[in-house]
């Protein structure tokens, strides 16, 4: 037997009021000031030109907060079998105590040196590897999805280049 006119109305209304509060909840959780992270390379034009890409366009580990309040992140990891070659110089994990969380003000953002050795014969560097970034805001008290960043050595040293490249250029320019 259906239920009365009034009765599906409140069924309705109440399941599309549910189904907005877990979009919402989903949305205030998970994306809302959710922190960001690139590859970022840092051109040095002021530094001692010896042609090696780890002196004239260090790469960084760039993790910006664009929300209005404090965020910590927490130590970063690397993972993937196409690890192995490349480090964080100075990560979180050696600059605070494990449990604690390195905080990034708001609309702010703190870089973190990458790392790599020469390729050995026969290395796949194209082979990706996530580098993951636990963080939750300061005032919260559980953390949230981790930051993840897919990429490969090989990619790290094309975006080196294309930035060394770009030096090369803007020096022949002006002079």
């Amino acid at each position: 037997m259906a239920d009365g006119i009034d009765t599906e109305w409140v069924k309705f209304w109440g399941g599309l009021a549910g189904l907005g509060t877990a979009a919402f909840t989903i949305w205030d959780r998970l994306l809302r000031g959710r922190p960001w992270i690139e590859p970022h390379v840092v051109p040095t034009t002021d530094g001692p030109a010896l042609g090696m890409m780890s002196l004239d366009a260090p790469m960084y580990l760039r993790i910006y907060n664009p929300s209005r309040h404090a965020v910590g992140i927490g130590t970063l990891r690397l993972w993937g079998i196409g690890t192995k070659r490349v480090e964080l110089a100075a990560d979180v994990g050696r600059e605070v105590h494990p449990k604690r969380l390195l905080p990034i003000g708001p609309e702010d953002h703190r870089l973190f040196e990458l790392l790599w050795g020469d390729r050995e014969d026969g290395e796949d560097i194209e082979r990706p590897f996530w580098i993951v970034v636990p963080w939750r805001p300061l005032k919260a008290l559980l953390p949230r999805p981790p930051l993840l960043l897919r990429t490969s050595l090989a990619a790290l040293i094309r975006q080196q280049e294309d930035e060394l490249q770009l030096q090369k250029e803007d020096r022949q320019r002006r002079g």
